[in-house]
């Protein structure tokens, strides 16, 4: 599969005007290692839920994913979205 993109459903914890990056982490095909990253910044700062995108563009057989906080608050999720394109690759 080609995984374009992730779609959170979330809000932190931080409060009315804390406008916290929230990075989403990922490893690839059973990887322990979550060294890829991408940000978003929800939009509204006011600790609603807010949809963020995640831009992955990437080959993989299965993805782990780990979402933070830039000031290490909780993070309430409320639903994820993949976006996947299927590739005529084997599952090697």
């Amino acid at each position: 599969k080609k995984v374009k993109k992730v779609y959170v459903t979330a809000k932190d914890d931080g409060g009315a005007g804390s406008g916290n990056t929230l990075t989403l982490k990922y490893a690839l095909d059973g990887s322990n290692s979550f060294g890829n990253a991408a940000t978003a910044t929800p939009e509204d700062e006011l600790g609603q839920f807010d949809t963020l995108t995640y831009t992955i563009n990437r080959d993989c057989q299965s993805i782990a994913l780990e979402l933070t906080d830039e000031d290490g608050e909780a993070i309430t999720i409320n639903d994820i979205n993949i976006d996947f394109r299927l590739t005529n690759k084997r599952p090697s």
